[in-house]
């Protein structure tokens, strides 16, 4: 089994105070039950044409009163309540030329197509791989998309750990703003484990660490908020095949 040992420094420099920044205009449920009613105009007493599903993604149009104009999956154009809807760098807002992307049933081509959805519309990121994101819609199916397909701020911001030659260590420099996050991930074979440490070299300059326990992307968070850590990774005790 090879066993590497890794020095990782994170300088990660942000404001307090800035302004998030989305990269497209789209926002997630966040209703307390299971599904918000969208409607066909923005009032109360017009009729729900939709009902989608919490935490799925929506694309924001433009705003009247209390009320976003929105996109759904399916192409139609309605109304939500804006108190029900997060904007948020999670979503991200399909971008193909024609017609509708193809939302399969695993990360492979030939994979049995779960849904179609329109050009414009946006999805829930629930996770990035290499060429794949896995997405929640409005009608709730969780599927997988070609990430080529997807604008979205955070698909921007995960990037893979990669070493030069004969080097252990690696320092990664980025800005980000209240609101947002920059994702950097590294890979390990089977039976891979590594010795990392990873240090945080600013004051106000913090991170998350998490490994992912199987190929459905479930994973735990090892720390939170933390400016030193130190350990193997895959984790002892959660599945070493990643």
């Amino acid at each position: 089994m090879n066993k590497y040992i890794l020095l990782l420094t994170l300088t990660i420099n942000y404001s307090l105070f800035a302004i998030p920044a989305y990269a497209a205009d789209c926002g997630l449920v966040t209703t307390k039950g299971t599904s918000l009613n969208i409607r066909q105009k923005a009032s109360r007493s017009s009729r729900v044409i939709y009902k989608a599903s919490k935490s799925s993604a929506l694309r924001i149009l433009s705003t009247r009163g209390s009320y976003y104009k929105i996109k759904l999956n399916n192409g139609k154009i309605a109304y939500a309540k804006r108190n029900y809807i997060t904007r948020s760098n999670d979503c991200g807002v399909v971008s193909i030329n024609s017609g509708k992307l193809n939302v399969r049933s695993s990360r492979r081509i030939g994979s049995r197509i779960i849904s179609r959805i329109s050009r414009g519309s946006a999805v829930n990121i629930l996770h990035f791989y290499d060429s794949w994101n896995k997405v929640k819609l409005n009608s709730g199916k969780i599927g997988y998309v070609s990430s080529k397909y997807i604008q979205s701020g955070m698909a921007s911001k995960s990037k893979e750990i990669k070493f030069q030659r004969g080097s252990s260590s690696n320092t990664i420099e980025g800005a980000i703003v209240r609101g947002t996050t920059n994702e950097h991930f590294l890979k390990a074979g089977a039976g891979q484990v590594m010795e990392v440490q990873i240090l945080s070299l600013e004051n106000n300059a913090v991170f998350d660490l998490a490994i992912y326990k199987n190929r459905r992307g479930k994973y735990v968070t090892l720390k939170n908020e933390a400016k030193y850590w130190y350990g193997e990774l895959p984790y002892p005790g959660l599945v070493k095949k990643w």
